[in-house]
């Protein structure tokens, strides 16, 4: 399979360039947590990932410490 082709190569050029903890899913993974982080409506980023159910899109968006604060603040501030 191509996409299989894929993983396999970008896990070997992640390794050669010292990122041995990354995959194919690392790109899609920042791409989609910045999508969020610029407000980025979560039911269009589902589309752009091709998503079919949003609890998937939601596992790929990355929360810290910093936008639990932000979050906080909004509220209280």
């Amino acid at each position: 399979m191509l996409s299989h082709a894929v993983q396999i190569v970008l896990k070997d050029l992640y390794r050669k360039i010292g990122l041995d903890t990354c995959s194919s899913h690392s790109g899609r993974r920042t791409f989609i947590t910045n999508l969020s982080d610029k407000g980025v409506s979560t039911r269009v980023i589902q589309e752009l990932a091709r998503h079919s159910s949003l609890a998937v899109t939601q596992q790929y968006i990355d929360v810290s410490v910093d936008k639990l604060r932000n979050a906080v603040n909004l509220v209280s501030g």
